[in-house]
């Protein structure tokens, strides 16, 4: 089975997620359907992992599920490791992110402090962003920028310290 790209790929009959967690001791990926008032949740495991990865195919899934991940793992952010199953992850290789963060308290990965590792256990789901499925044939109707190595300039830029000083 393949690994590799990262992300959700639809393929015949179902999508293929693949995420990259070290840290993790379970992935799920979270099949998310229904309006945003009555979301309903199906969690699949994410049963395959190679090198970090954690992969696996999912039949009867099609371009435009809503989606994320809840990582199941040890929650130590003094070393920055917070696995918390409560909150469900957007996809960080999606091509496409609906939706915005509705209750911060609920997004909030902890309890009181950040530092203490006591991890919250309110559900996010319905009060974060979700990922989507994107068909392979929309990704190719955005012609990708066509600039030689020899022009790319590459900006690292502190968002704080870039912005701090803007009107």
């Amino acid at each position: 089975m393949p690994v590799f790209p990262l992300g959700a790929h639809v393929e015949d009959g179902g999508v293929r997620f693949a995420v990259a967690s070290t840290s993790a001791d379970a992935v799920e990926v979270c099949l998310v359907d229904g309006p945003d008032g009555g979301l309903v949740e199906r969690r699949v495991a994410l049963t395959e992992r190679t090198f970090g990865v954690w992969h696996g195919h999912v039949p009867g899934v099609g371009a435009g599920q809503r989606y994320g991940y809840r990582v199941h793992g040890p929650y130590r952010p003094w070393t920055g490791v917070r696995a918390n199953p409560a909150k469900i992850l957007v996809d960080p290789y999606a091509r496409q992110i609906v939706g915005r963060v509705t209750d911060l308290e609920a997004a909030r990965g902890w309890v009181d402090d950040p530092m203490t590792g006591v991890d919250s256990t309110v559900d996010s789901l319905g009060h974060v962003p979700l990922s989507v499925v994107t068909p392979p044939d929309e990704l190719a109707a955005d012609p990708r920028p066509d600039v030689p190595w020899s022009e790319t300039v590459i900006l690292e830029a502190h968002v704080r310290g870039w912005t701090k000083l803007h009107p």
